[in-house]
């Protein structure tokens, strides 16, 4: 049975205005008189009502539905639909269900992704496989929904994946590409190959598999792929421990002040204790877990990027694969706690040093087009970053009526 036909959804999404608009509009708000006296107010008004945002969970039905030429009216449509055909696709694509080992149930995986607004990226490419989209397809859905960076193609994965998603191909055969690359890096150096690192000139030159593979070659060979997950878990074990350090002498500035602390030296700090201190204004169910990000009157921007102790010791114990959201949320925590000045230059110096880190991790620089991103950057043009932070993740799980 085949659900899809090989017609495009809809053609890619090329608006190179994304990034000055937002930049345009962030500028608006840190810029305003509501931000110099109620800064938390100010961002939270801007993210829940002036970003535009699109819901994944309604785009991915929508697709769905346009490509599997579903004839009765769209909103009578259930999620069991939705999920069978998804199930279905999947299993006749013979694509993966996960890209890294996990104990997270497939049909719950599925679910989730028709019950949340926003996804990470890796679920993009997942569903890139399963539902055999064109190339087209998944980069809409990661700039235009995710409102995230279109592929990079100075990553040997994303390049592998942009290709077969262009021709067709199967996830099993982007791992035949890969390790033929990975094993020609070590193996022939002169036959590795440089391409300018943009669609079109990739596009131009990787018709030909054995050519494509030269550059995965060559990108191997130039340090990406491994090597860059590698240096992503290095910065993310390193900012940690500056973290542990900062939460510590928090606990001792407590503990000078009369106030009980059980655990004021860096190595008795948990991540319990992180996702306390960073996660403050996000309220706790009776379990003690971090209430859902459903919940939040935010969750189209921000989905579940915020660091709770699970995932903190998934990544720790290499459960779990260090994200971007990971690095710029804990360099976020940091650098709020600097005295600086004035707000403008912690932002600079933050901007420079998480685009540095970014770039060794094989990430690409901070996008302001990203909701989250740029509510970090904001928070950092206020008086008290943390504070700002916290307070608006408080707002979002507010249950005030003039919000909602």
């Amino acid at each position: 049975m085949q659900f899809f036909d090989n017609t495009d959804f809809e053609s890619t999404i090329r608006d190179f205005e994304f990034t000055r608009k937002a930049r345009n509009q962030m500028l608006q708000v840190v810029t305003s008189e509501d931000f110099a006296d109620m800064d938390a107010e100010a961002v939270f008004r801007h993210l829940y009502q002036t970003m535009e945002i699109v819901s994944f969970k309604d785009y991915l039905k929508r697709y769905i539905y346009e490509r599997a030429g579903i004839q009765e009216p769209f909103k009578s449509i259930s999620d069991d639909v939705y999920r069978e055909i998804i199930a279905y696709s999947f299993e006749e694509n013979s694509a993966p269900h996960y890209f890294e080992p996990t104990t997270a149930k497939w049909t719950a995986t599925i679910k989730g992704w028709l019950q949340h607004d926003s996804v990470r990226r890796s679920a993009v490419f997942l569903l890139g496989f399963g539902l055999r989209m064109s190339d087209q397809d998944v980069s809409t859905f990661l700039m235009k929904v995710l409102k995230d960076e279109d592929y990079d193609f100075s990553d040997p994965a994303e390049t592998v994946f942009w290709y077969c998603y262009h021709n067709g191909r199967s996830y099993a055969e982007a791992q035949v590409l890969l390790k033929e690359a990975e094993e020609l890096s070590k193996n022939a150096v002169g036959k590795a190959m440089q391409i300018e690192n943009s669609e079109q000139a990739v596009a131009a030159h990787l018709d030909d598999p054995s050519v494509l593979v030269q550059y995965l070659a060559y990108l191997y060979m130039a340090g990406k792929g491994k090597k860059n997950h590698q240096a992503a878990y290095r910065h993310f074990c390193r900012l940690i421990e500056l973290s542990k350090g900062r939460i510590s002498q928090m606990y001792s500035e407590d503990l000078a002040i009369g106030q009980i602390r059980k655990r004021a030296v860096p190595e008795e700090i948990t991540s319990t204790d992180l996702e306390q201190v960073i996660c403050c204004g996000i309220p706790v169910t009776k379990s003690g877990n971090l209430q859902k990000a459903s919940s939040s009157l935010l969750s189209k921007q921000f989905h579940n990027f915020r660091l709770s102790r699970q995932r903190i010791d998934g990544v720790l114990k290499k459960q779990l694969q260090v994200d971007r959201y990971d690095l710029i949320t804990l360099n976020f925590f940091l650098f709020s706690q600097i005295e600086y000045e004035s707000p403008e230059d912690r932002l600079r110096d933050y901007m420079d040093d998480m685009n540095q880190i970014l770039r060794e991790s094989g990430l690409k620089e901070l996008h302001m087009v990203n909701p989250y991103e740029s509510f970090i950057l904001m928070c950092l043009l206020s008086e008290v970053p943390l504070a700002t932070y916290a307070e608006v993740w408080e707002m979002s799980f507010s249950n005030d009526e003039q919000r909602s």
